[in-house]
């Protein structure tokens, strides 16, 4: 992987909780955030700050509605891998979630090692999926298509091939940064020792394609010897920036729900 992942775990057993946070944190791909219950699963996952990689979802928390949750965050475009944490007698619940939409389902008690191996290949599928939606700036952006659309203005705009790999990898990173020589490897395949503008040059014709005013509200940013997106943009305030507030990852989703009413949410 090549950034940090942030896990949502939502459970109300505080020993299975505190058992995955552990081994969670033994490794520097993963941080987490721990809910007890769905009302606060909802206020976190449609945050406006939010931007989390998966859910691990204990149906025991959900009282046994887990496919009425997944289905209403797939309902709001919530697409981030779910995986459910169930008994081993439920084969109905477990078929069902998977039909909701989850993207595995695991039975408890929980082997915590098998858990961080199949959540990683659930982060890996996601992400290499032809379908994947990602955020850039306030754009909707679809690698697989090599295409930007700002939902505000219904404007499509196209990226070539390089471009849209070069975003992508930026955007997985989300605001870590990430070296000249890295990209050179990994998007192109070169050596890192290679002598070559490429990065800088992909880099000023995607700022041309897709900041407005790059002094104002630059969404691909300079730092440390490479390059990484800007994790606190925003489209309003007197600099055009929000400091350190994390990008959402689901931007057009939570747009969507944002100011919803509680009783409109499935508790």
């Amino acid at each position: 992987m090549t950034c940090s992942k942030h896990i949502l775990i939502a459970t109300d057993d505080n020993g299975l909780a505190a058992s995955i946070v552990t081994v969670l944190a033994a490794d520097d791909a993963f941080q987490s955030t721990t809910v007890t219950s769905i009302t606060e699963l909802y206020s976190c996952i449609f945050a406006d700050d939010a931007r989390f990689g998966a859910l691990l979802l204990d149906t025991a928390t959900a009282g046994e509605r887990e496919c009425e949750v997944v289905s209403y965050l797939r309902r709001e475009r919530v697409d981030i891998p779910i995986i459910l944490l169930g008994t081993v007698r439920d084969e109905r619940g477990a078929v069902s979630g998977l039909e909701a939409g989850a993207n595995d389902y695991i039975a408890k008690p929980v082997r915590l090692l098998e858990l961080k191996a199949r959540l990683r290949a659930q982060l890996r599928m996601h992400e290499t999926n032809e379908n994947a939606l990602l955020a850039v700036g306030p754009y909707e952006f679809r690698p697989a298509l090599q295409e930007l659309f700002d939902p505000t203005g219904a404007r499509r705009i196209r990226l070539t091939k390089k471009e849209a790999e070069l975003l992508a990898f930026l955007c997985r990173a989300h605001s870590t940064p990430v070296d000249c020589g890295t990209l050179l490897r990994e998007v192109w395949g070169y050596s890192q020792r290679a002598r070559t503008n490429t990065v800088g040059t992909h880099i000023y014709r995607l700022r041309r394609k897709i900041e407005a005013d790059p002094l104002r509200t630059p969404i691909l940013l300079r730092d440390k010897g490479g390059y990484r997106l800007n994790a606190g943009w925003t489209s309003g305030g007197d600099d055009g920036l929000a400091a350190d507030a994390p990008a959402p990852l689901l931007a057009a989703a939570h747009a969507r729900v944002r100011g919803r009413q509680p009783s409109l949410i499935p508790a």
